[in-house]
């Protein structure tokens, strides 16, 4: 896991947009190069689950806008596993319920 101690986590909001933008463009793919989670539930191709898909989900009241994204990781039921920043100031996989879920993206 990357720990981050130097940044205050108000600053770290943009970081898990930033590390999808960053991993896909290493990729050779083109990111939706916008600070808004939820900018990827249009990005690329919808698919369902795959491991390394970019998923896409509500945060707090559905219709508000608000998301998070990351990479998938595993699905169990009603249960997915994420890769993404800005976890309690680090990256790493964490698990979410999947009645957030908005969408699963996968480059074209």
């Amino acid at each position: 896991m990357i720990r981050n101690t130097l940044i205050k986590p108000a600053l770290l909001e943009p970081v898990r947009r930033i590390e999808i933008l960053f991993c896909i463009d290493l990729a050779g793919y083109k990111g939706t190069h916008n600070a808004a989670a939820r900018s990827w539930s249009t990005w690329a191709s919808p698919t369902n689950f795959r491991y390394g898909a970019i998923a896409v989900l509500s945060r707090g009241d559905p219709s508000s806008g608000m998301g998070h994204v990351g990479f998938a990781v595993f699905r169990n039921g009603n249960t997915i596993a994420l890769l993404a920043g800005n976890q309690s100031d680090q990256v790493c996989v964490h698990t979410m319920t999947t009645d957030r879920l908005l969408t699963f993206r996968w480059p074209a």
